[in-house]
């Protein structure tokens, strides 16, 4: 067809067309459990309907460069994000530190807490 292209339209057709590929090829009656198979491949088959139905509307170059953008701008989020929680974490301790007076006591529930998180993160691995 090879539609204007138009931000806004190529996001609003993305979740008309994403939003029921995705409902009826995730919620066609049959349970995870059951089906496996069945829900994995209808899961792995969603996103390339949605990108051939977007090709076809819009054209391929059109889509694939906005198919870029929009994981471009999803990627950049990501680790605008990471970095962000990184500085807030150390802003955190640092004010645990300055506010806390036994701070040997703080250093050691840190390091309880870590360990324990390591640990659940090992039950749950095995």
């Amino acid at each position: 067809m090879n539609l204007d292209f138009n931000n806004a339209l190529y996001y609003i057709s993305l979740i008309v067309i994403g939003a029921p590929v995705i409902y009826f090829l995730t919620k066609s009656g049959f349970s995870y459990r059951e089906e496996k198979k069945t829900v994995l491949i209808s899961i792995s088959l969603t996103p390339i309907l949605i990108l051939l139905l977007m090709s076809a509307i819009f054209g391929i170059d059109e889509t694939t460069e906005n198919i870029g953008e929009l994981f471009g701008d999803f990627l950049h989020f990501i680790i605008y994000t990471v970095i962000g929680l990184f500085f807030l974490g150390i802003c955190l301790i640092i004010l645990v530190f300055v506010i806390a007076d036994n701070k040997k006591e703080v250093v050691n529930n840190i390091k309880d807490r870590i360990l324990k998180i390591r640990k659940g993160i090992g039950r749950k691995n095995k």
